[in-house]
């Protein structure tokens, strides 16, 4: 990880993550701001996915052995979970979105940028 940047409008300091970096959810929370309650209940929601969930189909993260939920403390995430987390909350935050807004939101946002790359994939 790399010093931070001048803070962001939120008053956060803003890091850059190096390629192929992996969190905690404690780490990924203080990289965030946000408790580490907040980052389980996003990957709950489905808003993020750990790098740890093998099948990013699944809508629960059960292990099939077991039938139990793995421990959120457990889970790794990457730099997306990390920028996803700091969407949700400047879309919270500053414009008062909901859950349902939020999970319109970020699949429009997935869209355009899947649209955007194969727009630069034709040129």
């Amino acid at each position: 990880m790399n010093r931070p940047q001048q803070p962001d409008e939120s008053g956060l300091p803003i890091y850059e993550p190096d390629d192929h970096a992996a969190y905690s959810t404690e780490i990924c929370a203080r990289i965030t701001g946000v408790s580490t309650e907040t980052i389980i209940r996003y990957h709950q929601q489905g808003f993020i996915r750990p790098l740890s969930d093998p099948d990013s189909d699944s809508d629960t993260d059960t292990d099939p052995c077991s039938g139990s939920e793995p421990d959120p403390a457990s889970l790794v995430f990457d730099d997306e979970a990390l920028r996803t987390v700091r969407k949700i909350e400047h879309l919270r935050n500053t414009c008062g979105v909901n859950e349902s807004g939020l999970k319109l939101i970020l699949s429009l946002i997935e869209e355009i940028e899947t649209l955007r790359d194969s727009l630069r994939a034709r040129r």
